[in-house]
């Protein structure tokens, strides 16, 4: 009877041999297994075939048997794995039912009949022996179980703990404000009542102002320009605005720190606003220009422009025989402050907007309540 022996490796997958007794030299290469006739001083394994078995001489080539390692000559049996070099083989001692490679001529002659052994039983294949480690898994793979409670409540702890004191940082740390914040809404509210609007209508001039005292307000003698016709808007921008004509009583010199001029109108019940004692002003205090900048060129209706606020510092106290004359400051003023009163943040009134000066002219000089009470002791108590 035949023998066959069919390939298990990659290379020799699904091949199988047919094997007539005799004596057949094995080699072995990455592309597969070649059986040739023996050649005694050939290399390679010696495979001498009987009706169901096979011994093996293994010679210098590497040989193992379902896997331990072999030496000495010895037999495999059907459904041995063998493993010759590169080529892993299993012995079949049945006649495949599908095609098959052509058999290798023999130049042995046939065997001398014998009779018919008995039917052979199905050979059942062995597997590869796989080391435990590289076992699959047999059943139903189960999710990981969940993790601990208490390791859930830790981490929502520590996170509340961050958070905290996240919180805590954030309202520790000094909030920077701007200089309109400092004032209160009282002093915002009481200084923008006093603070109105001046129209030259006839010399086409315009500018700020505000009452220093019931029946009067003060201005600079720029924003006149020469005017006669001067009319004076409360509540500029509002619902409630209203326009008096004003007469003027005194105008200073333009361009100086005595830029100052003095009209006699109706304030109704307008609460006039308190002169600074500049002696107690010192540089770094905060300040606030209250007025109409742009004038009329920044209203949006027919109720005129709306009063705006410019925050800054003062910079320098520039004295005049004795008298501050002009008090400088970082106020970012523009054309149409002038004119509007510069207030602490108490509401006392340290000048009035006056002069833009600096390469930027973003610096405004304000004309000082030392020259106002100079210029004008009825409105300054003295």
């Amino acid at each position: 009877m035949a023998v066959y022996l069919r390939g298990m490796d990659a290379a020799n997958a699904g091949r199988k041999l047919n094997l007539k007794p005799g004596t057949w030299r094995l080699l072995t290469a990455e592309t597969g297994f070649e059986l040739l006739p023996d050649d005694p001083s050939a290399p390679g394994a010696r495979l001498r075939v009987e009706p169901r078995a096979i011994m093996v001489e293994p010679r210098e080539a590497v040989v193992a048997v379902d896997g331990q390692p072999q030496r000495e000559p010895f037999r495999v049996r059907p459904g041995q794995t063998l493993a010759v070099g590169s080529a892993v083989l299993i012995l079949e001692a049945d006649r495949p039912t599908e095609a098959t490679a052509p058999p290798v001529a023999a130049p042995a002659p046939p065997p001398p009949a014998v009779a018919p052994p008995p039917p052979p039983r199905q050979p059942v294949a062995r597997p590869v022996q796989l080391p435990p480690a590289e076992a699959a898994p047999i059943g139903i793979a189960l999710p990981p179980p969940d993790p601990p409670k208490w390791r859930n409540l830790l981490r929502f702890g520590a996170l509340l703990v961050v958070v905290v004191v996240a919180v805590a940082v954030w309202k520790a740390i000094p909030k920077q404000l701007s200089v309109e914040e400092h004032f209160s809404a009282e002093v915002r509210q009481r200084v923008q009542a006093a603070t109105v609007w001046v129209k030259a209508e006839d010399a086409g001039a315009e500018g700020s102002g505000y009452v220093p005292r019931a029946g009067y307000v003060l201005t600079n003698a720029h924003v006149l320009n020469n005017g006669k016709d001067i009319k004076v808007v409360y509540n500029s921008g509002q619902s409630n605005a209203a326009k008096f004509s004003a007469k003027v009583l005194k105008v200073g010199q333009p361009g100086t720190p005595n830029d100052l001029a003095l009209l006699k109108v109706d304030t109704g019940a307008i609460k006039p606003l308190p002169l600074c004692d500049l002696s107690t002003l010192t540089e770094g205090a905060e300040t606030a220009a209250f007025g109409y900048p742009m004038g009329g060129e920044a209203s949006l209706n027919q109720l005129g422009p709306s009063i705006s606020i410019r925050g800054g510092k003062v910079t320098s106290k520039r004295t005049d025989n004795g008298r501050v004359g002009w008090v400088e400051t970082d106020i970012v003023a523009e054309v149409g402050n002038s004119g509007g009163p510069v207030v602490t943040t108490k509401g006392e009134v340290v000048g009035l907007a006056t002069m833009i000066v600096g390469p930027n002219l973003r610096m405004a000089w304000v004309a000082s309540s030392d020259m106002i009470r100079a210029f004008a002791p009825e409105v300054a108590g003295k």
